[in-house]
């Protein structure tokens, strides 16, 4: 009997995607005008798709089952692939500005510089850029509108430093300080999306032995008289439990999947900045970027009132936007910034009193500076320290689950082998 999806099939999938890909380069060229266009854009993603999937169709021929773990691994790899990429484009971008702000070279023709080379997309964003500066944007909002993909540091530095005046040193610190900070949680966190990749297929591995192979040990090891291995028991009591109570697990798995999707979304930085949740887990990250702002916009002599009332209107998050506002009303009835911004958890009691110091003897910007580098520092730390403690205890538990299971059908198969003796 033939299979319904044969070599022939796949390979015409792998055909059709590599016509598709030649017939774009073709037709289009390498003019970066198309890179926004919806027929481009489709036809390049529709070509990938077929590529991908004639390459794991001919896999499975070879592999069988475990074709979905090489395209889930390839999935994986792709999305650390391309997130790298975009990150790599971006620091390109902003590095070549601050080189650009800092020799007094117009930021157009640094961006136009950049059109000129690298992949279609960074060129046309950078093309775009170009045209935006020409016209007189200011480049936070040129930025944006032509579609560079910033993060909270990022924006927020770019925005103050571009009203403050201060934008070689903001930039400066966006591609060096934020950037290092940066790479060290992405490396983190592309472990993180490998291995909760494996957990994902792990567990729907592990629900499928549970519910189709144990019950059949359970029925063998039945008609032979035989008692089931302890292994295999533990591993039967499971299977009857989530049988009995699956809308209490059912909802488990499906978490998981959600969290495995949001960490992709924070990978590519495609999470909205004010996602359920996000702004617990970022407040120690937002009280960097408001001591950052707060150092620059001291530095130029402004009011620290109306640094805040400025942050409030620029900040990314509604939530920090929110406690600010409250830190800019009580400052104008009469309270002292420090004890504000520490009313509303935007500042810890430690740092209070050395802004309080600072602020009396005539140092208060570069406090605030040296703060802001101190707590980055410091929450780099802390985060690499608990991710690399907390990775090998999650390996050590998976490799416990695959022991187990290992374990069960390894002494359940030597038992029937010895009775059939």
């Amino acid at each position: 009997m033939t299979q319904p999806f044969g070599p022939a099939i796949w390979s015409m999938f792998l055909l059709l995607g590599v016509s598709l890909l030649f017939s774009v380069l073709i037709v289009y060229g390498r003019r970066i005008s198309v890179a926004d266009d919806v027929m481009f854009r489709g036809l390049v993603i529709t070509g990938w798709l077929c590529i991908f999937l004639g390459c794991i169709g001919l896999a499975s021929l070879m592999l069988g089952p475990w074709s979905f773990l090489l395209a889930g691994m390839t999935i994986v790899v792709t999305i650390v692939g391309v997130g790298q990429y975009r990150a790599a484009q971006r620091r390109t971008l902003l590095s070549a500005l601050a080189i650009g702000v800092e020799r007094s070279v117009p930021l157009e023709r640094i961006a136009n510089s950049v059109a000129q080379q690298g992949a279609r997309e960074m060129r046309f964003r950078a093309a775009m850029l170009s045209s935006l500066l020409q016209a007189g944007v200011p480049l936070p909002e040129a930025l944006e509108r032509s579609k560079h993909r910033l993060g909270v540091g990022e924006a927020i530095s770019l925005r103050i430093g571009y009203e403050n005046g201060s934008l070689e040193s903001c930039l400066r610190w966006s591609t060096d300080d934020e950037d290092r900070t940066r790479r060290s949680l992405r490396a983190m966190l592309e472990r993180y999306v490998y291995l909760g990749w494996l957990f994902v297929v792990g567990m729907s591995v592990v629900v499928f032995f549970m519910l189709k192979i144990v019950p059949v040990f359970i029925e063998l090891f039945s008609d032979f008289e035989m008692e089931l291995p302890a292994t295999m028991r533990w591993l039967a009591a499971f299977a009857d439990t989530f049988v009995g109570y699956w809308f209490l697990l059912t909802p488990l798995l499906l978490l998981l999947w959600g969290l495995f999707l949001v960490g992709v979304l924070s990978y590519f930085g495609w999470l909205p900045q004010d996602f359920p949740f996000l702004g617990r887990i970022a407040l120690p990250m937002d009280r960097v970027h408001v001591l950052r702002g707060l150092g620059s916009g001291v530095r130029r002599k402004r009011p620290v009132s109306e640094i805040i009332d400025r942050l409030a209107q620029l900040y990314p998050r509604q939530r920090v936007r929110w406690r600010l506002g409250l830190v800019g009303s009580a400052v104008r009835n009469g309270s002292e910034w420090t004890d504000a911004l520490l009313t509303v958890g935007l500042l810890r009691k430690s740092d209070a009193a050395v802004l309080r110091s600072a602020e009396r003897v005539g140092n208060l910007a570069w406090a605030l500076e040296e703060l802001a580098s101190t707590r980055m520092r410091r929450l780099t730390y802390r985060l690499t320290v608990g991710f690399n403690g907390l990775f090998p205890v999650l390996i050590l538990i998976y490799g416990a689950v695959v022991l187990l299971i290992s374990h069960a059908v390894m002494a359940s198969l030597i038992g029937l082998v010895e009775a059939l003796a």
